[in-house]
């Protein structure tokens, strides 16, 4: 073998190295690609859930004030009906609860 055998031996070995490096180079590329694509995807499935979730907590956060108001409006009723059939005794509790935190202010 002679030296122009030899060189376009070499030559052909760095022509196939320098078609690997663009092989490598192009499938970095597509990996930054994928990667830029899937990080956009994750967000946007990430600030729907988001909103999904706060929604759902809204949701229930306005199920939760209704049924309190229920149950304030429902007590508001009963004590008003108990003083309209018990006068007198409901006179009586207001006086002793008064006369109990009287004593507790002044301490």
């Amino acid at each position: 073998m002679g030296i122009n055998a030899g060189n376009r031996t070499m030559n052909r070995r760095v022509r196939e190295e320098f078609e690997g490096l663009d092989t490598v180079r192009s499938d970095i590329a597509a990996l930054r690609t994928d990667v830029a694509k899937f990080l956009s995807d994750l967000r946007t499935t990430g600030s729907k859930k988001l909103d999904e979730g706060a929604s759902i907590a809204a949701e229930k956060l306005s199920e939760a004030a209704d049924l309190s108001k229920e149950k304030l409006d429902d007590a508001r009723d009963k004590v008003s009906d108990m003083i309209a059939h018990r006068p007198l005794t409901s006179v009586l509790v207001a006086a002793a609860a008064g006369a109990v935190l009287a004593r507790l202010m002044r301490r």
